[in-house]
């Protein structure tokens, strides 16, 4: 959209109307999980913003837009963290607040991108007074993923714009488009990303994954065998991939809900579809109420990993107490 990839075009054509009529507001957040393109959604409604050509904006061909695009704008702040600070801190919003009174280099309009999830409580604090009072030419843009970490006051004085989750269909397309040797696996990837491409776009970039994914479905194959030996091996298991943990879970959840609809014979419901035959093989031998069990314990083994509990210990529950469970 306009040379930038746009997942919500919809809500960009919205935005870029409002600010073409000049009846924008003046700060919005733009909120919603990391991975659906807020950042890029951003850095479109601010090349918008500082385009030469309003009522055409953004035209992409005047030097406004060029050098949106290409990041070195004057006009257009991307407010990040000082070196070696993980969050933003008062220091770097005062900069901004008084960088914010000092007139646009080109053209009418100054933009501020600012990460909301970065902000510190004192940032945000010393924010106010500008959110409250901006320069007519400003405009903010909070990029955030959680609003829970916002104070209210600032969230009250923004346009809150919900990114959401693409459609499965949204999805299926864009697989279609840069991963066509796939095919037989899109159910398992369309179900796994949750309707998130960047998500998606980190699965699918080498070929690590996929050798989790084939890792994940041996250690569901012992976590559902009645050897209470193999624990030992899904505790090494979990023991070698700590941070890889909760993609594990997530991975294992949904073989134990296809073994399930395999032995409910709704074939047609399998979402690992590329893992039929093997599948079937494990929901032969293995007893549903089993299968049940050990897909009722991957959310408890998710808190356990929020207590900080060892990988070793949480394989080791999973495993062998899907085993002593009576069926």
């Amino acid at each position: 959209m306009f040379g930038y990839e746009i997942f919500h075009e919809d809500i960009m054509e919205t935005i870029i109307a409002s600010i073409r009529s000049g009846k924008n507001p003046h700060a919005y957040i733009f909120e919603g999980d990391a991975g659906l393109g807020k950042h890029t959604a951003a850095c479109l409604a601010a090349s918008t913003a500082v385009c030469e050509n309003p009522k055409s904006a953004p035209c992409g061909t005047c030097r406004a837009c060029v050098m949106a695009k290409a990041g070195t704008h004057p006009d257009i702040k991307h407010v990040v963290p000082e070196e070696k600070k993980k969050t933003i801190g008062v220091g770097v919003i005062r900069e901004l607040n008084a960088d914010a009174y000092i007139r646009p280099f080109y053209g009418g309009k100054k933009v501020y991108i600012l990460e909301g999830d970065l902000m510190t409580g004192e940032a945000q604090n010393a924010f106010l007074k500008t959110l409250e009072e901006p320069p007519l030419y400003a405009l903010f843009i909070i990029v955030a993923s959680d609003l829970t970490k916002m104070l209210q006051t600032v969230v009250s004085r923004c346009a809150c714009v919900r990114f959401p989750p693409l459609s499965k269909e949204r999805m299926r397309r864009l697989l279609e488009a840069g991963y066509p040797a796939l095919r037989e696996s899109y159910p398992f990837y369309i179900s796994f990303a949750e309707g998130n491409p960047g998500r998606l776009d980190s699965l699918l970039k080498g070929p690590e994954f996929s050798l989790l994914r084939d890792d994940c479905f041996k250690a569901a194959s012992r976590i559902l065998s009645r050897d209470k030996y193999d624990a030992f091996f899904v505790s090494e298991f979990f023991d070698g991939h700590k941070e890889q943990l909760p993609d594990i879970l997530d991975i294992l959840l949904l073989f134990f809900r296809d073994v399930l609809m395999l032995c409910e014979g709704q074939r047609g419901s399998v979402i690992n579809v590329d893992y039929m035959e093997k599948l079937k093989t494990v929901s032969g031998s293995a007893a549903p109420e089993r299968v049940l069990s050990a897909a009722e314990r991957i959310p408890v083994c998710g808190e356990m990993i929020k207590r900080n509990v060892g990988a070793k210990y949480i394989g080791m529950y999973l495993a062998l107490g899907v085993k002593e469970d009576k069926q």
